[in-house]
């Protein structure tokens, strides 16, 4: 390998050039030792003042101001500083202050006419009648924490200071006012101004030719002119009436009344007779030209104030309807009905069924995939050439991830559905006392609340599995009450019982309850089987039916409750022998 030294496209570094008088100037101001010291900005005591008391750069931002402004800080201040800064404190801050009522209040009016003199409120503010417990005092620290406060969000700058100074001048000049509600809704509602007729829009498309070959010119109807002439500020109405129809030429010949006078009314009729001055006829080829007669016969719009455009957005056809009779030919346009026939200008015209189209390219043809080569969609037809989503019925299932482990089997199940569980429907006794205030519920010892009287006067919407009687708004219960609910809190038999009401607590099950809501008593409820329902209808403390107490204070009592009473408790005194195992 080369001992020569690689070549690099890097450019050297540059090598410092010092200049001789420079060298010498610095070793005659060593040798003198007068070297230059940097310069430093002095700042005034006034303006390092102003940045810690209005500038959020403070240092009083960071620092807990109950530690700067307390009792030690005062102690520490001179004693001409005290009593300047006495009176910067309130009147409650010192030991003689007594409150005392505004002269304004209404019992200080009658001493407004005395002669009492207005002692000098200051003259207690001084530093020796100062509590010093003032500055632990609540309201003096609360606005400690605003000043502070103030200076961090900027409040005390020199920029809001501005700000509010020119607010202040703003509102006594009046330019800061809201606006009115009236110039605000004259923004919001600006002034109708006419609507141009220049754009013909889909009338663009229309040739006479057409609308006679369809039919939707015949002889008889009658064309209706209106144009908006917004330089002139005119609006020109006319109306036009076919008289004959060239369908070699597709030519048509109409009748027109000349100046801004109507047609007869004898020439609007089904059989018109032949026209008599001056109604004059024309024959036209195409819109624009049928348009010019128009205005030419008017009179008032010269050629030159006639903006170029299509001409039949300007007009729509009118045209009798099926059944019109004679006694009606004394109507608007001898009784033709616009909605007969196509519109040609897109306007404001009736709507009905007859007249419905779609809008415009509301409506494509169905993209046809699969159908050759020659389509653009044929082979694949759009699902690429290869993969899952290519094949025919390529629908995976819900919840498929791509062959590893759902969602929904990659966390464990939690919990169970307690199929003894039952769902009660929970009714307060405030809402009782509603019902019944409002007349929708009454009771009685022989007819008390059920569920049906709770579901059918709206108290609760749904009995679930029956109805749970609880004690919120025990307060508010004001009417004894007789009520048979499925389950009782004790707050509520507390609070029924004490105003002189009952509650018992009946057992139901699914179809028992389904017959207490329809209102049947031709089949026989079903006895509680289960032990812990056994125990609980059985126990006086839960008002059950089935206790003893219950059958005795019941005012209707079942012979087969009473025997249910004293077969259900047997079992807690019977015994049974146990075989010992060998």
């Amino acid at each position: 390998m080369s001992e020569r030294p690689r070549r690099s496209t890097r450019a050297p570094a540059k090598v410092p050039v010092v200049h001789a008088s420079s060298l010498k100037r610095n070793a005659d101001d060593n040798i003198n030792g007068t070297v230059s010291p940097r310069k430093k900005t002095k700042i005034e005591e006034r303006d390092l003042l102003d940045i810690l008391l209005h500038e959020p750069a403070s240092a009083l931002t960071t620092m807990d101001i109950a530690g700067i402004l307390n009792a030690n800080a005062w102690m520490e201040l001179s004693p001409e500083s005290r009593d300047r800064l006495c009176h910067l404190l309130p009147p409650t801050a010192f030991e003689g202050f007594e409150p005392t009522l505004d002269p304004s209040h209404p019992s200080q009016l009658d001493k407004a006419g005395s002669d009492a003199m207005d002692v000098d409120v200051n003259a207690f503010r001084c530093a020796a009648t100062l509590n010093l417990d003032a500055f632990q005092d609540s309201h003096f620290l609360a606005a400690a924490h605003t000043y502070q406060d103030h200076i961090f969000s900027g409040w005390r700058s020199a920029a809001q200071a501005d700000l509010r100074a020119r607010f202040e001048q703003g509102v006594r000049d009046g330019t800061l006012h809201a606006p009115w509600k009236d110039e605000v809704w004259e923004g919001q509602h600006p002034p109708e101004v006419a609507e141009s007729n220049l754009l013909a829009g889909e009338a663009a498309e229309l040739k006479l030719a057409d609308l006679v070959k369809g039919s939707m010119l015949k002889v008889g109807d009658m064309l209706a002119y209106k144009r908006n002439f917004t330089n002139l500020g005119r609006i020109v109405e006319k109306d036009v009436l076919i008289q004959d129809i060239n369908l070699r030429t597709s030519a048509i010949t109409v009748l027109v009344q000349p100046g801004s006078e109507p047609l007869p009314r004898a020439l609007q009729e089904r059989n018109p007779p032949d026209p008599t001055p001056p109604t004059q006829s024309m024959t036209i080829s195409s819109p624009s030209q049928l348009e010019t007669g128009v205005l030419d016969l008017e009179g008032h719009v010269s050629r030159a104030d006639r903006p170029n455009g299509n001409a039949w957005k300007n007009f729509s056809v009118w045209r009798w309807a099926d059944g019109v009779w004679d006694n009606e030919f004394s109507l608007l346009r001898g009784g033709r009905d616009t909605a007969m026939s196509g519109r040609i200008r897109t306007g404001s015209a009736r709507v009905t069924l007859a007249n419905l189209t779609p809008a415009h390219k509301s409506q494509h043809s169905q993209k046809r995939v699969g159908r050759g080569q020659g389509s653009g969609y044929g082979g694949t037809a759009g699902r690429g050439a290869n993969g899952q989503n290519s094949r025919t019925g390529s629908k995976v299932k819900p919840g498929f991830t791509g062959g590893q482990t759902p969602l929904s089997k990659r966390f464990p199940k939690r919990g169970f559905t307690n199929q003894n569980d039952k769902t009660w429907a929970p009714v307060n006794l405030d809402r009782l006392q509603h019902w019944i205030n409002q007349g929708r519920l009454d009771s009685s010892p022989s007819k008390p609340i059920t569920a049906r009287e709770l579901l059918l006067s709206g108290c609760i919407h749904d009995v679930h599995d029956g109805i749970k009687l609880l004690g919120d708004g025990a307060e508010h219960l004001k009417t004894p009450i007789h009520i048979t609910p499925a389950r009782a809190s004790q707050s509520a038999i507390k609070a029924i019982e004490g105003l002189g009401g009952s509650v018992y607590c009946k057992y139901y099950n699914t179809l028992s309850l389904r017959d207490c809501v329809k209102g049947r008593t031709d089949r026989r409820a079903a006895a509680p089987t289960r032990r812990e329902d056994i125990l609980w209808y059985t126990s006086w403390r839960n008002r059950g039916y089935l206790s003893k107490e219950s059958i005795l204070r019941m005012p209707v009592v079942e012979d087969r409750w009473r025997q249910l009473s004293e077969e259900l408790p047997k079992w807690k005194e019977q015994g049974f022998d146990v075989k010992k195992k060998r």
